[in-house]
């Protein structure tokens, strides 16, 4: 057997910020301002710590003092979350509320490593197949009720639902039973999922899984929800049912209210079981971009929550740098903006070489130089840069040529004479700029192009629907490389409606492929697929640009949108306000 104890780390050689020479390196109009009290870059060991050993305290990119007991943190993200049902958020938004509110088996620490949260500890059989974990016997739901493996088992129930809708679905697909993501019609259990007693849960899968893999779609992308209280919703208004309006988890803050499109507010749980919460309560706030530093600046904000949903605006970089009371820093993460296309039969960008004239025809470089002012790099696919499934070799590829981008479109017989639908998202001002650049890309090609802008809930309704032509969206998945949410036939996230039998042969040996170094081969293999194929049109990874202020201790950011709340708990504030 091997065991979270056991297994070998697998390091992955890189570093979570850039420094500032870098940064100067890049051209830019205005020259990038050197962050203050930037944190030391960690190494990432996606690796297994001892499961005996409990939760680590992480650290403040600063000395800081004793934690003070009360007082409250006011946190910024640009646009609203569009539901409290972890089982179908569409956003980000909605997803961090669920990182507060919920909990989920593991976590990672600021190295990336695995970390106990539900789940106390955890063994692997000597074939990858069987996984155990063990519940920390402390755990409640915030009515009180102790959190139990049948919680676990329920969760997994309700995603793998034949008629309820999940986008939790991809993170689930190994284990044994399930047909794709499902549940096959008629059957109410789930195979490869077992209760063993009321604190033990073990998952039984297909075939032998890359335990790094496992580990962060099962113990990190799943959060728990408590059975006794929704168990008795229908299947059909599962995800409508008035209880989400004020949802229970087993989280360090439970929920207060909604102010719709303005605040939601949490409080301490004071039985949280790895420790009482300092802070009484917790206020994540929708703002406007715009005034994001000034109100940081008059103190009536506290931190952004970074991770591409509320990050310093690049105009405002040098200002509140400049803040006497604000710590800020940048720090390179896991998310990338594109543009979807679509792609199904008979749409403007069924043709692969319409959509190789895109990558041609957008000027992803300038992007980058003056839009991130060199915050960032182009993005030549989906593969996150910071992990080791990353190829090298997809740098560089399709330069800004109009002349190329014009030649492919004639080859593809592409119609200049119907316009094209395009969506821009509002909310994230960077965004918004860089589809304006796009739309005059695309009419320099001789492209007529017509721009919707909506809120970022009404876009991806339209996404869902295939109602558009050309769209933004941005992405910030888990760390691990299986991107078949994205890009497999008929999967959560391929709003594109592009089907691709090889991909789909390719992406689903990436995911089953249990030795890592192998791993790394079919992925390579992969990236190179997706720069012929071009599913989606990647534009660029972006630096996120964080800041704190430096009442608040014990909070600090990296890659992954909701690993800032990885230790949520621990935060305080100097002055107990």
């Amino acid at each position: 057997m091997f065991t979270s104890r056991t297994l070998p780390r697998m390091i992955l050689i890189v570093s979570l910020l850039m420094t500032f020479a870098l940064l100067m390196g890049c051209a830019s109009p205005t020259p990038a301002v050197a962050p203050t009290a930037v944190p030391a870059a960690p190494t990432i060991v996606p690796a297994i710590p001892p499961t005996t050993a409990p939760v680590a305290a992480t650290t403040a990119p600063t000395a800081a003092p004793k934690a003070v007991q009360g007082g409250h943190i006011s946190i910024a993200m640009w646009s609203s979350p569009d539901s409290f049902c972890p089982v179908n958020q569409n956003s980000s938004y909605g997803l961090f509320i669920s990182g507060i509110i919920y909990e989920t088996l593991l976590r990672y620490n600021e190295k990336l490593e695995f970390q106990p949260r539900l789940a106390e500890k955890w063994t692997i059989s000597a074939d990858k197949t069987v996984y155990t974990f063990n519940l920390n016997p402390k755990a409640k739901w915030h009515d009180g009720k102790p959190v139990t493996a049948e919680d676990i088992e329920y969760s997994i129930w309700i995603i793998s639902h034949p008629k309820i809708a999940s986008n939790r679905g991809n993170f689930i697909s190994m284990i044994k039973g399930l047909d794709g993501t499902k549940r096959k019609e008629g059957v109410e259990t789930v195979e490869g999922v077992k209760v063993v007693n009321p604190q033990t849960i073990q998952f039984t899968l297909k075939a032998a899984v890359d335990p790094v893999a496992f580990l962060e779609n099962i113990g990190l992308n799943v959060f728990i929800m408590p059975k006794h209280l929704i168990k008795d919703i229908p299947a059909d208004k599962f995800l409508t049912d008035a209880y989400w309006t004020k949802p229970v988890g087993a989280g360090p803050f439970q929920f207060v209210r909604y102010q719709t499109d303005q605040f939601v507010e949490m409080k301490r749980y004071d039985d949280f079981y790895l420790g009482r919460p300092n802070l009484d309560t917790l206020i994540v706030s929708i703002i406007n971009p715009a005034t994001m530093v000034a109100q940081m600046e008059k103190g009536e904000l506290d931190m952004v929550a970074a991770g591409g949903i509320g990050d310093v605006p690049l105009n405002d970089w040098e200002r509140v740098n400049a803040l006497p009371n604000v710590k800020a820093y940048s720090y390179t993460a896991d998310g990338y903006q594109y543009m979807i296309v679509r792609g199904d039969k008979g749409k403007p960008w069924g043709d692969k070489r319409a959509r190789q004239a895109l990558m041609y025809g957008i000027n992803r470089q300038v992007m980058v130089d003056k839009l991130l002012k060199g915050q960032g790099m182009v993005a030549n696919g989906p593969i996150i840069p910071v992990t080791p499934y990353y190829s090298k070799a997809t740098e560089g590829k399709y330069p800004y040529d109009v002349a190329k981008a014009k030649a492919l479109l004639k080859e593809a017989n592409f119609d200049f004479n119907t316009p094209v639908n395009f969506i821009i998202p509002t909310g994230n001002a960077i965004r918004e700029l860089h589809g304006e650049i796009i739309q005059q890309n695309l009419t320099d090609l001789g492209i007529k192009v017509n721009v919707s802008k909506m809120d970022f809930t009404s876009a991806m309704t339209k996404y869902r629907a295939g109602d558009y032509d050309l769209a933004l969206v941005g992405w910030g998945g888990p760390l691990d490389p299986d991107v078949r949410s994205q890009f497999a036939t008929g999967r959560e996230y391929n709003f594109s409606g592009l089907s691709i039998p090889a991909m789909d042969a390719i992406l689903e040996k990436g995911a089953i492929t249990a030795d890592t170094e192998e791993r790394k081969k079919v992925y390579a293999e992969f990236q190179t697929m997706f720069l012929d194929e071009l599913p989606i049109i990647p534009l660029y990874w972006q630096n996120r640009l964080a800041a704190v202020n430096k009442r608040v201790v014990g909070a600090s950011h990296m890659a992954g949108t909701n690993n800032l709340l990885r230790n949520v708990w621990e935060w305080s504030v100097t002055d107990g306000k």
